[in-house]
């Protein structure tokens, strides 16, 4: 049996080969689900001047926040040790795994291999009633706290919360978090 990583990052864009990954979270765990550990990195970005205002917006880049990030290429080996071979869950994990593919490739790295398993298809199968698969609807959905969203340690525990919530999820449950959501959040 495979270890788990659950992982998401910040980057500086949507384009894995033009964009940059800046902020990586990652908890790992055993097949049995007993914790390894947690890794957290701020990569200071080589092309700023190719981010989107957008993204940078979103996940709270700035010089400042960021005075001691490192370079990729001083931690990509000690990244690829934890991750690869590891089933990676995520949010729409392809787009974190691309981007660790091209930044492993840009730091003249062999990629990493991982089986993918992506929490929106839990979302859409247990959530009921829920119009965007995007985390930050699953939390109002929820009523989990939007509170440093956007930052690779919120999401990444709130990742690993969502797919223990969702994993073999009964249909009780599934028809109790849409009651609740109809009666406290759906106006919000």
């Amino acid at each position: 049996m495979k270890n788990r990583v659950f992982v998401d990052t910040e980057t500086t864009g949507l384009r894995p080969d033009y964009h940059e990954i800046i902020e990586i979270y990652i908890i790992k765990e055993d097949a049995r689900g007993k914790h390894i550990g947690e890794w957290h990195y701020k990569i200071s970005p080589e092309f700023i001047d190719r981010a989107s205002e957008k993204a940078l917006e979103i996940n709270g880049y700035t010089p400042k926040k960021w005075r001691d990030a490192k370079s990729f290429n001083l931690v990509c080996h000690e990244i690829k040790d934890i991750v690869q071979g590891c089933i990676w869950i995520g949010h729409n994990p392809r787009f974190d795994y691309d981007f660790f593919q091209d930044a492993f490739f840009r730091a003249g790295v062999p990629g990493i291999r991982c089986s993918l398993i992506d929490t929106k298809v839990l979302a859409y199968e247990h959530l009921i009633g829920l119009k965007s698969l995007s985390f930050d609807n699953i939390r109002r959905y929820l009523g989990w706290s939007s509170k440093n969203a956007h930052t690779a340690e919120t999401d990444t525990k709130q990742l690993r919360r969502f797919f223990y919530l969702t994993y073999r999820m009964s249909p009780y449950c599934r028809v109790y978090l849409y009651i609740t959501y109809l009666l406290f959040r759906k106006n919000e």
